[in-house]
């Protein structure tokens, strides 16, 4: 697979919102422990990277404030928005710094525990293949004389939740449920 970064033209072939190179000084900045991901090769670096641009798009792509640059391009940013929640410009040739964050931190999780198998490849730790609950109204555990007791109206949440990614990317995607009309 070849590794084609956005640039902020909207290619058609692009697979990652961030560069090698951003990604690792993103890594010795932000995150602790960060042995894990400088041991690994370029090549692996890219495949997580790569991955995490797929996760990003998925989870938070029908949220993203604006519309695509182009109809041909292969991911969601860049985007024709104008101006973040905050009312500061958005290029419209630019993949936001907070988007790029966003995929070195969801290629973190994947390399770690909620991220692929190593021996399969399979990600499905982040985006899991899982029941809709079957609308489950009420959930009793009894462990001896302790007993706890959940009641949910519809089904019961089985997805993950990435609160610091969600927290990046707060300016530039809309509220969950909310959907701008162009």
């Amino acid at each position: 697979m070849a590794f084609v970064l956005e640039n902020g033209t909207g290619k058609a072939t692009a697979n990652s919102y961030v560069s090698l190179a951003d990604a690792d000084s993103y890594v010795s900045d932000y995150i602790r422990n960060s042995s894990t991901w400088t041991s690994l090769s370029d090549a692996v670096k890219k495949g997580y990277l790569v991955e995490a641009t797929q996760s990003i798009d998925l989870i938070w792509g029908e949220r993203f404030i604006g519309m695509k640059l182009t109809q041909t391009q292969a991911l969601g940013w860049p985007r024709n928005v104008g101006y973040d929640s905050d009312g500061f410009s958005v290029g419209s040739d630019e993949v936001p710094s907070r988007v790029a964050h966003a995929t070195v931190e969801m290629a973190w999780r994947h390399l770690n525990d909620d991220g692929p198998s190593t021996t399969t490849g399979d990600s499905t730790g982040i985006i899991a293949d899982v029941g809709s609950g079957n609308n489950i109204n009420e959930e009793i555990a009894k462990v001896g004389s302790v007993t706890s007791e959940k009641k949910y109206s519809g089904t019961k949440n089985m997805g993950i939740y990435f609160r610091k990614i969600e927290l990046m990317l707060k300016k530039i995607i809309n509220p969950s449920g909310r959907v701008n009309r162009a």
